[in-house]
């Protein structure tokens, strides 16, 4: 045979490479052209092992048991990992590194040899045998004879003819073999009837000194014999096949006795060609994946059909399904699944991953993709056309959106969808879950939800989540237990695994039934020792499963455990970068680790983003972080916040909140004062997507942290950014805005003189959201400070702060000095560029600066409020920027709706639409802008474009807004004036007009005495 280091490399064809692999006989491994030689023993059996099974996935214990037995080598999973490595290489040359191996695949938990079937000799053998008894049965016994034939020459010796005694080729020997006997008998048919009789006797006669059992041969030579002319040696055959089965206590079958009373009779029905025999039912291949299998559960399983067959009459349901981890939900709500998609309908799963780490919106994104919906669509295209970081905060349009497509989805049938651990949705999507509950109530929708009981998130929008589900009307609760013992031991015997009734309560006793501990603890105990009852007292398991695991990982090598300790204490998730800076392995060694741990299914690469890891469980993960000392664990969020750094920079917003994680957790090792800079960090960028709860969990963390920084300076410093922030997240709470306000006088007091962003910050935050209660004297006050402060420290990011608050003067009645302000702060902007700190936290967005000149514009009767209202969506649009596109769409709209430009603003709208843009004060004004458009273009009559407009002002009032109010309540009295009713116009004109003076709404009362004079008719 050939050195395979030393054949002429080729390029193979396709994805799977043509590689042959033959055993009937010995081992025999090939590609296009050449022998490809395989000399270890043990590669030879691994490779052997899972030809016997190609096509499906072989576990690694079951690897491990075929190549040493009951008793393995401690580093047992090491050196067949090893034998793996190899045989890439040898039958795959060509790969280039790391590449993934298209051939012998590595796929939880094991490995999959994906070969053709007819690239291996046996599948060959038996796909041929088959089609001979396909054309023996239409007549052609030619065609089967050569085929058989042709089946019978590839056998070279007995079936894995190197490993007779092998456990793992046992099964597949016995049933070869079979095959063949079979194969062979059906060639004496063929040849029969083709009358070939002497060929027949002789193969006759050498199957039966082989195997004088077989009665069909028996049959088949009595037959041969007849016709050929020899009676009586038919009937000696006939003793012969007696005698031999006398042996045994056997009398010949119903086909020999009559076969022996027509040749004494002379039957003609000996002359006519046989019959054809039933075909053996063959498989091969792997087979088609049967439906979860679920232990006990019958009540569950019973609901289930329930609400699945509701659903299939086109009723809507939701289905809660709660308990502890590891207790089986995902596999009960999957079971659901099962079943409605054997009803026809249409199904989709989202998974929602611990951490916070996925995108806004994330499971709703996972459902639309999986229904095959037009990514187009505009209702739904700002979560599906952006893949980076779609900007999806919680528009209200958006979420109508995704429903409607949703509902026009079940025009083609009823849905099913699953949403996965929703405790680690984001407070976005749990919106919009909420929403969904109430909304589909009349659609033909199954919603399944699963969620952790008792769960660790205590999160506002989590306690929501649980009481709009526990609301509904339509809704079941599934609440899973533990299994009881009879339970436990069902689920025992499908691990293939024999317990006595002793051992199995005694497995109860230590798991409480819970399904995945159960397992856990079962698998250990199975490949160590006897599942007895005294090793199942025996067994640790302090704490749930992380014995388990501990004892579960000392299977593998040193460095694989260190690679399994740095994504447990990374996760949920973790990148190759991340994992290849702090694991301390070469990069070669590292994917060699990555491809054993997920072919053992510890860890899963994300089938979305190559490259990205998690663990199969969440419990193994738990397990081993729980294990590691606290500080080694600290150690290595410090670490992995470091290598985070490395690959993505200190202020890369997709890892803002990831880095403030490992931070914290770091504090022991990096310091407080890290961790509260990225906490603040943090916090903005939840700002940004509009995750108010997020910010200010991450700003109450920070504080709580400030007694571990030493440096008074330094602390008073945090502190400071710390407070301003928080009070800027509390003020869109009403109920808080106290607190706010004491926040921000924290912040002033300790504001230090020679640090001028300290005192400006502040103040830029009094100057911002001042205005959103009405109170426009002291956002004034505020921003008059801050100019003061900018000039004296020659601060030019500080005056454009300033010039912008002072701009809100566009609510007290003088457009011309807001005109001036607004210019001089862009203009500043336009100088200083966009080469500041991306963390700098005394700036206002420059869309959110255009928005406010296009209004001033507006008012002041300039043309080019247009161009400004378009720039500054644009912009914010190109920022991903939400925060920035609910003002800039806010100021644009309101200075549509004031120059009554119906043609401008739909543009405005289409664009926050696509954004998902908003807050409640600027989805308020958004939505009043366009009831305001429907009814002025005729598409909407007047009183339901009122009724949404005094609904808007009523969600105002609910926000204690003082800047929108006014004029979302001045477009009804508009509408109203313009449809002639001139007696509901004028008494809602006073109340308006009321509302402005006691809010300081100069501007607006100026346009409310426009459209009284409108009103009067006066000139």
């Amino acid at each position: 045979m050939s050195d395979p280091k030393r054949r002429t490399p080729h390029i193979r064809s396709g994805t799977i490479g043509r590689v042959r692999i033959d055993v009937l006989g010995p081992l025999r491994v090939s590609d296009d052209a050449h022998t490809i030689e395989i000399s270890r023993p043990k590669e030879r059996a691994l490779l052997a092992a899972l030809a016997t099974e190609a096509g499906s996935v072989v576990s690694i214990d079951r690897l491990v048991t075929h190549l040493w037995g009951e008793e393995p080598p401690p580093a047992a999973i090491g050196s067949l990992h090893a034998y793996v490595s190899n045989l890439r290489r040898l039958l795959e040359p060509d790969r280039p590194p790391r590449a993934p191996s298209t051939l012998l695949v590595s796929r939880a938990p094991g490995y999959l040899l994906a070969v053709e079937p007819a690239d291996i000799d046996a599948v060959r053998f038996e796909r041929m045998t088959a089609d001979a008894r396909e054309m023996f049965a239409g007549g052609d016994a030619a065609a089967a004879a050569a085929m058989l034939d042709d089946a019978l020459a590839l056998w070279r010796g007995p079936a894995f003819a190197d490993f007779p005694y092998d456990d793992f080729a046992q099964p597949a020997i016995r049933r070869l073999d079979e095959l063949r006997a079979a194969a062979t008998e059906d060639r004496a048919d063929a040849l029969l009837a083709l009358r070939r009789h002497d060929e027949v006797i002789a193969d006759c006669e050498a199957a039966l000194a082989i195997d004088p059992l077989r009665e069909r041969v028996w049959s088949q030579l009595v037959v041969a014999l007849y016709r050929a002319g020899r009676q009586g040696d038919a009937l000696t055959a006939y003793r012969r096949a007696k005698a031999a089965l006398d042996e045994i206590g056997l009398e010949p079958g119903a086909t020999l006795r009559r076969l022996e009373q027509a040749v004494l009779e002379q039957s003609a029905e000996l002359d006519a060609p046989p019959s054809p025999s039933r075909p053996v039912a063959l498989t091969s291949g792997p087979t088609t994946p049967t439906r979860p299998a679920i232990v006990g559960r019958a009540d569950a399983l019973a609901a289930c059909h329930d609400v699945v067959a509701d659903v299939a009459l086109g009723a809507a349901r939701v289905l809660v399904v709660s308990g502890e981890p590891g207790i089986g939900k995902t596999a009960l709500a999957d079971a659901l699944l099962h079943q409605a998609r054997d009803t026809g309908m249409r199904t989709a799963v989202a998974r929602c991953p611990e951490g916070g780490g996925a995108p806004a919106l994330w499971p709703w994104m996972q459902l639309l993709r999986q229904l095959d919906v037009d990514a187009s669509d505009d209702r739904i295209a700002p979560l599906l056309t952006d893949a980076d970081e779609p900007a999806v905060a919680g528009s209200r349009r958006l979420f109508a959106g995704v429903l409607d497509v949703v509902r026009s989805v079940t025009r083609f049938g009823p849905l099913a969808l699953l949403v996965d651990d929703v405790q680690w949705a984001d407070e976005v999507s749990q919106a919009l879950l909420q929403l969904a509950v109430v909304d589909l109530v009349d659609a033909p929708v199954l919603l399944v939800v699963t969620l952790r009981d008792p769960s660790d998130e205590r999160s506002r929008s989590f306690d929501d989540t649980r009481s709009a589900l526990a609301r509904a009307s339509h809704a079941r609760h599934i609440a899973l237990g533990g299994l009881d013992v009879a339970e436990l031991a069902e689920l025992v015997d499908t691990l293939d695994v024999s317990a006595d009734a002793d051992a199995v309560r005694a497995l109860h006793g230590r798991t409480a039934g819970n399904p995945f501990f159960a397992t856990q603890l079962v698998g250990l105990l199975s490949a160590t020792g006897p599942l007895d009852e005294q090793h199942v007292r025996a067994a640790a398991l302090p704490t749930g499963v992380r014995d388990v695991v501990r004892r579960r990982l000392a299977r593998f090598p040193d460095d694989a455990n260190a690679v399994l300790a740095v994504a447990a204490v990374a996760g949920p998730e973790v990148s190759l970068g991340v994992l290849e800076r702090v694991a301390g392995v070469s990069e070669e060694q590292l994917l060699q680790i990555l491809d054993l741990l997920t072919a053992a299914g510890l860890l899963v690469e994300s089938a979305e983003l190559p490259g990205v890891y998690r663990f199969g469980h969440d419990l193994m993960r738990d397990a081993i972080a729980d294990a590691l000392p606290g500080i080694r664990r600290a150690r290595l969020h410090h670490r992995i916040a470091e290598a985070i750094v490395d690959v993505h920079g200190e202020h890369d917003r997709r890892v803002a909140h990831e880095l403030a994680r490992h931070s914290v957790a770091a504090v022991a090792v990096g310091g407080a004062s890290v961790a509260i800079r990225r906490l603040i960090w943090s916090s903005r960028i939840a700002l940004i997507d509009l995750a108010l709860e997020l910010s200010e969990r991450q700003l109450t963390t920070a504080l709580t942290l400030l007694d571990e920084v030493t440096d008074p300076v330094e602390r008073d410093a945090l502190e400071v950014q710390a407070q301003s922030r928080l009070g800027q997240v509390l003020f869109h709470k009403p109920e808080r805005r106290g607190e706010a306000n004491v926040r921000n006088q924290q912040a002033l007091r300790l504001c230090r003189p020679d640090d001028p962003e300290q005192l400006g910050g502040v103040l830029l935050g009094i100057g911002c959201y001042a205005p959103l209660a009405g109170e426009f004297a002291e956002a004034l006050r505020a921003g008059r400070q801050l100019l003061d402060h900018a000039l004296a420290t020659g601060h030019e990011q500080l005056e454009a702060a300033a010039h912008y608050v002072l701009s809100m003067q566009l609510f007290t009645g003088d457009v011309p000095a807001a005109r001036r302000h607004i210019d001089r702060a862009l203009a500043l902007c336009e100088d200083i560029g966009e080469s500041q700190a991306p963390a700098m936290w005394v700036s206002i967005p420059v869309p959110t600066q255009l928005g406010v000149r296009s209004l001033v514009l507006a008012l002041d009767d300039d043309a080019d409020w247009v161009a400004s209202a378009m720039s500054a969506v644009a912009d914010a649009r190109r920022r991903r920027n939400s925060w920035a596109m609910s003002w800039a769409a806010a100021f644009g709209a309101l200075a549509a709706v004031t120059r009554h430009d119906v043609d401008t603003l739909p543009r405005i709208l289409e664009v926050a639409r696509e954004s998902g843009a908003g807050v409640e004060h600027t989805d308020a004004l958004l939505d009043a802008c366009t009831a305001w458009h429907a009814v002025v273009s005729g598409a909407t009559p007047l009183a339901a474009g009122l009724r949404i407009i005094d609904e808007c002002v009523e969600r105002l009032r609910a926000s204690g807004d003082g800047m929108f109010q006014v004029p979302v309540a001045a477009l009804a009295v508009e509408l109203l004036a313009n449809a002639g009713l001139h007696d509901v116009a004028e008494v809602r004109r006073g109340r308006v007009e009321s509302d402005a003076r006691a809010l300081g709404h100069e501007t607006w009362l100026g346009l409310l005495r426009r459209i009284e004079d409108q009103v009067t008719g006066a000139p």
